[in-house]
């Protein structure tokens, strides 16, 4: 064989080589971005640190707010050490004597419950959840029905998890057949078998939008899928209903993928998403959490799951600004409606620190 020849070659080989490796290269960034443990926990940390920065402590009161910013809090700091600012949940809950606010019929005040429970886990002290069982156990006998106690969806995640948590700490069933006999009448009450998602309360039963679909608000449905799991991660397999839990959360997750925009970040209307067409944060993080739970606990196949979990992250992450506010959530609302770019609330921080804890996981074990 000639030299000519042999160079050619060699020249052929090196091109395939170089460039095939480049072509591969590109492919890959372009589906698989850059989500790292680190660049997750730099992003939450951001995030956190604005928003300890930016609210009074002396103003957090035990409704479902704050409690919310403090459950995802200490979900967060379970797979990080050390996060600033866990202390402050003891001190809120300390401040508060541990207490569940007067009106035991708001499923509201029950989401405090689940800090309680959250750092009776660490010190299981009687008095941490002495008055959360004293108001559940006076639920079992007012003798009312699910769908008039949890009539509208946001319930589904203040008070169930509660009970859940309940149950397990303290190794009782009757939480857990409580809980059954609540969520599962308020769920045939607000839930829509052909759309698979939740209406927000009676009101849209029958409505429809401009667009003659019917309505379903993004985070009313985040609130649900976030709920789900985390009575998922609490009630045991054993449990007569454990299967029917899992399944209703399965069909949720495939119906919020199917509904999930190309940039990631699902809009308040998820039938007529150009309604609204501002994305929005709140809804998109508690969607984010719930299939990253399902993809970290192989519920939900990566293969299947993963396109729309990325895209989750890289829509909330894009919304979060230089200085740590993240940004477009849909203020205090009971409906789809429009979204101010610049708003940021405590809820959704609390929920952007779950999403974080699954992102965190995910890109550990998957990336």
């Amino acid at each position: 064989m000639s030299f000519k020849v042999c160079k050619k070659n060699f020249c052929i080989l090196f091109f395939l080589i170089f460039c095939g490796g480049c072509i591969t290269k590109k492919s890959n960034d372009e589906h698989i971005p850059d989500i790292n443990p680190n660049n997750v926990y730099e992003k939450a940390e951001l995030v956190l640190n604005w928003q300890l920065q930016h609210y009074k402590f002396a103003k957090w009161t035990t409704h479902w707010y704050s409690s919310t910013f403090f459950i995802g809090l200490i979900e967060f700091s379970k797979v990080v050490e050390h996060i600033k600012g866990v202390e402050k949940a003891y001190k809120w809950s300390e401040k508060h004597d541990w207490e569940i606010q007067r009106d035991i019929l708001n499923a509201d005040n029950l989401a405090s419950g689940q800090v309680y429970l959250q750092l009776f886990e660490d010190t299981p002290e009687p008095k941490r959840i002495g008055k959360v069982k004293a108001v559940i156990d006076s639920l079992k006998k007012i003798g009312i029905r699910g769908r008039q106690l949890w009539s509208w969806s946001d319930a589904l995640f203040m008070a169930p998890p509660t009970i859940a948590h309940l149950g397990k700490v303290t190794g009782e069933k009757k939480y857990f057949e409580l809980l059954n006999s609540f969520f599962w009448d308020a769920k045939e009450y607000l839930y829509d078998k052909d759309y698979h998602l939740f209406y927000r309360d009676k009101r849209f039963f029958e409505r429809t939008d401009k667009n003659a679909n019917r309505i379903f608000w993004s985070r009313g449905n985040g609130w649900v899928a976030a709920g789900l799991v985390r009575v998922l991660q609490k009630i045991p397999e054993s449990n007569a209903k454990y299967d029917e839990y899992m399944t209703l959360y399965k069909e949720m997750m495939d119906r919020i993928v199917i509904l999930q925009p190309k940039d990631g970040l699902w809009r308040t209307n998820l039938l007529s998403p150009e309604i609204y067409p501002t994305p929005e944060t709140s809804g998109t993080a508690f969607f984010c959490y719930a299939l990253g739970w399902g993809v970290n606990n192989e519920i939900l196949t990566e293969k299947k799951y993963k396109n729309a979990l990325v895209k989750a992250w890289q829509g909330l992450t894009s919304k979060v600004a230089s200085d740590g506010k993240l940004g477009s959530v849909q203020d205090v609302a009971s409906s789809p409606g429009g979204v101010d770019p610049d708003n940021s609330e405590l809820y959704a921080t609390g929920a952007f620190l779950l999403a974080a804890k699954e992102m965190y996981i995910w890109s550990r074990n998957f990336q």
